[in-house]
């Protein structure tokens, strides 16, 4: 019982440290009229895969723009390990072809990050009750469709890829 609830923690700090990722990664596209924000406007839907943990779920997000601002809200499913759908919010600027975003959960951390073009970096924290520690992450976009691999980098930490495609 301790290990499965451990397990479940793991995930929710993964998957929502993930869902943060694929809101940024959404930033990087190379659009003719030089706004590297505008494929990013619109619903996104995948898969988040933990390769260390051996599970997945579903990972949808909103992503809206006003003016140079950005804004996000994803859900990612939990139902796996028995746990609620995870939510979160974001928030982003833009300025030319870069996009620079924050997002946070209440009681779980943050993350912050850069797109340029179509690469995306950055890093992040879970803590709070949670205290998993750090993470990093890159990733591409190509058409409609984000990669993201994640990496956390506490010992025995999760790592795996996030896909999604713009509906």
């Amino acid at each position: 019982m301790k290990q499965r609830r451990m397990l479940g923690s793991v995930a929710v700090m993964l998957i929502l440290a993930v869902t943060w990722v694929i809101s940024g990664c959404g930033g990087g596209s190379d659009d003719s009229d030089g706004d590297a924000a505008s494929k990013l406007v619109g619903t996104w839907s995948g898969t988040w895969v933990d390769t260390v943990w051996s599970m997945q779920g579903p990972i949808t997000i909103t992503i809206t723009q006003d003016g140079n601002a950005l804004s996000a809200e994803g859900t990612v499913g939990l139902t796996e390990f028995g746990l609620a759908t995870a939510t979160m919010t974001w928030t982003g600027t833009i300025d030319g072809d870069t996009v620079t975003f924050n997002g946070t959960a209440t009681q779980l951390g943050t993350i912050s990050g850069t797109v340029d073009g179509d690469t995306i970096s950055g890093n992040g924290n879970i803590a709070g009750s949670l205290m998993f520690g750090a993470f990093t992450y890159t990733g591409t976009v190509s058409g409609d469709t984000i990669t993201c691999p994640f990496q956390f980098t506490m010992p025995g930490g999760g790592a795996g890829t996030v896909t999604v495609t713009k509906q």
